[in-house]
C-alpha cells in the first residue's frame, strides 16, 4: 500500500511533467522542504482554515477538505505537527479564534 504523501507527490510530479527525482530536487531548492513535507504544511493548512471558518463540519469532513484520503494520516500528521489532537484544536479555535488560529498557523512555518 503506498503512502499518501507519496501519492500526492507522485500526482504532483506526473502534473508538472517532471519525474520525482527532479521534483524533489526543485521543491528542496525553492522552499527548502521535499515536497511530501511541502503537501503536508498545504494540507494542514487548510484544515486549520476549515476548524476556523467552518466550526459546524465534523473532523472527517475536515480531512477531507484537507486533501486526506484517510482520517488516521491526518490526525497522525496534525499530531505530530500540533502536538495536540485535532479536536483538541478545534477546542482551542472555539475558545478564542483569532489567537489559536494564529498561534496554529505559526507552527506551519
Amino acid at each position: 500500500m503506498e503512502k499518501e504523501g507519496t501519492r500526492g507527490v507522485t500526482e504532483l510530479a506526473e502534473s508538472a511533467c517532471m519525474c520525482e527525482r527532479h521534483l524533489r530536487r526543485k521543491t528542496k531548492e525553492k522552499f527548502g522542504l521535499p515536497p511530501h513535507r511541502l503537501l503536508e504544511n498545504i494540507r494542514l493548512a487548510k484544515a486549520l482554515e476549515a476548524m476556523h471558518e467552518q466550526p459546524e463540519v465534523t473532523l472527517l469532513q475536515i480531512s477531507q477538505i484537507a486533501g486526506y484520503t484517510s482520517y488516521k494520516t491526518f490526525y497522525q500528521a496534525f499530531t505530530r505537527r500540533f502536538k495536540v489532537a485535532p479536536s483538541e484544536a478545534i477546542w482551542r479555535i472555539k475558545q478564542n479564534p483569532r489567537i489559536m488560529a494564529d498561534a496554529f498557523q505559526r507552527k506551519l512555518i
